[in-house]
Order: C-alpha cells, then structure tokens, then sequence
C-alpha cells in the first residue's frame, strides 16, 4: 500500500481491509464526521467478526470532534478490538508525539469534556 493515498483511494483501501484483512492498521490526519459514515459500516462489521483495528489519528488539524466521539463510542462497543491512538504536533514544531494514555476497555484518551477546549500542557 502506497504511504499517502487521495481520499478516494483511502476509502478503497481502508473499505478492502476492512473486508479481507484479520488486522487493519491506519493512519490519518484527520477526520471529519461525514467522512467517518463513509466507513463505517464496514469497520463494524470487520470488529462484529473479530477483527482487530489500530487508528492512529491527527487532532490538531481539521479532525471534527462530533467525529472523535462517534470513533470513540465505537471503540466503548468493540474495547478489545479497536485502538485510537492521537498525533499531535506542538505549536511551532515540525515533529509530532504519538500519545495512548489509554488501554483498552478503560478510561478513553480523550473526554467529551475536553472536545473543543485547548489540549493541555503534556
């Protein structure tokens, strides 16, 4: 699989593992909520089946918070199948931190009560 895909291409792909694949790893900078609908279906039906899906995603760009709680309400169904990891990149740096303060089927990694509000200090 090629390292950077158009969003058409992304959809295919994550579309094809998510029907062949046992273990589905992708990566994202961000994610929009109608965007999320486009996949779901089939990621819930991988998980339904037993299949194991790793995220890690970008939510310092565009990422929609309405779409963060829908990932993470599906990972409370599917606790021990689905991990979201988030990147972040500090202001003013051109490196980002790959962060999971969470484990499955435990406290998530990021609470509805901190949606919208300023990421805090690490």
């Amino acid at each position: 699989m090629k390292g950077f895909l158009s969003e058409d291409d992304t959809l295919i792909a994550i579309r094809n593992c998510c029907r062949k694949a046992s273990k589905v790893k992708a990566a994202l900078a961000l994610i929009t909520l109608s965007g999320l609908r486009l996949i779901e279906e089939q990621v819930q039906q991988f998980l339904a089946r037993g299949g194991e899906f790793q995220l890690l995603l970008g939510i310092d760009m565009a990422t929609e918070p309405d779409a963060i709680m829908a990932l993470l309400t599906l990972q409370a169904r599917y606790c021990k199948r689905m991990t979201i990891r988030r990147f972040i990149t500090e202001a003013g740096s051109t490196l980002g931190l790959f962060i999971e303060a969470r484990t499955p089927c435990r406290d998530s990694w990021l609470i509805k009560s901190n949606v919208g509000r300023p990421r805090p200090e690490l």
